[in-house]
């Protein structure tokens, strides 16, 4: 894929800040998602927490996206949606996550985007079975599939631009336990939040059609902010760095800030990210059927 679509952008920079705690492992072997290192030095990161979903069936989360610019104001441009419905897949017990990403109102006449994601997590290691990905920006089309087998540790993966006739197959590795962002969000949703140091600097892989991304970030601390229709809110705040699998940083790599839920569910409550020209905000905007009570909100709008 030649560039990070608006969902899929959302997902990876809101799965980074989960990183911290999650180990994945493997029969017989003990896989983390990458090293870890503070400023001044190396230490391990291999936190192990009990595995518990922190979302349930029928879950709801509406974001709002908006663009500003030194002679454009802040405006909401686009909505992503990510929905939690309980499903089984080829006899598997799963969380079906169905993820969806449009430009809204009158911006659609101009450019056309609507990105579908599925991904499908066994809901006894919130490790995912399948993924598939519908995207259509302006003329541009794409389909895609990943189909993992956590047993031998390969992913079967197929993608087709639509001016192509015939899709591209290939198997990778997934000894580095990367997998596609909305699966990643979501399971690492479901790890256990342990303590987080102030300044601690880890990266995550993040699976795309036939590579690997390398994810660096950080976490600043906890901070109480104020989220448009939200209100006050405790969060745990990260940044975050898209860089190659060579570590070595992309031109557009500039670091993005994003907020969670300092609570039990752990929600994605705003991100910034800069742009070449600009920059985006992503704010939740609604959400329904939370797993536990909104403790993080300090004061309510």
């Amino acid at each position: 894929m030649k560039h990070i679509p608006l969902l899929l952008a959302f997902a990876l920079m809101a799965s980074a800040a989960f990183a911290q705690n999650d180990t994945l492992n493997s029969p017989g072997k003990a896989d983390t998602f990458g090293a870890s290192s503070k400023e001044g030095g190396v230490s391990s990161s291999n936190r192990k927490g009990a595995l518990s979903a922190s979302y349930k069936d029928g879950e709801s989360l509406t974001y709002t996206v908006s663009y500003r610019a030194s002679m454009w104001p802040n405006t909401d441009m686009g909505i992503v949606s990510m929905d939690v419905a309980e499903e089984k897949l080829d006899g598997v017990a799963t969380f079906k996550v169905s993820a969806y990403a449009r430009v809204k109102g009158m911006f659609r006449w101009f450019y056309k985007l609507d990105d579908y994601y599925d991904s499908w997590l066994a809901a006894d290691s919130f490790r995912p079975v399948k993924a598939t990905c519908e995207l259509t920006e302006g003329s541009y089309r794409y389909t895609g599939s990943f189909d993992y087998d956590w047993r031998e540790m390969k992913v079967l993966s197929r993608y087709r631009n639509h001016r192509n006739p015939e899709p591209t197959v290939k198997t990778m590795v997934l000894a580095q336990n990367a997998m596609d962002a909305v699966s990643q969000l979501y399971r690492l949703r479901s790890m256990d939040i342990a303590s987080y140091e102030e300044g601690e600097i880890n990266s995550l892989n993040l699976l795309l059609d036939d590579t690997i991304r390398v994810i660096n970030y950080k976490f600043y601390g906890r901070e109480t902010r104020d989220v448009l229709g939200l209100g006050q809110v405790k969060t745990l705040k990260f940044s975050c760095q898209l860089v190659t699998s060579d570590a070595q940083s992309f031109e557009e790599g500039d670091e993005f800030f994003v907020w969670i839920s300092d609570d039990p569910n752990k929600v994605p409550l705003y991100i910034e990210l800069p742009l070449r020209v600009g920059s985006a905000r992503v704010r939740l905007s609604d959400y329904k059927n939370l797993k536990f009570p909104r403790e993080s909100v300090l004061y309510k709008k």
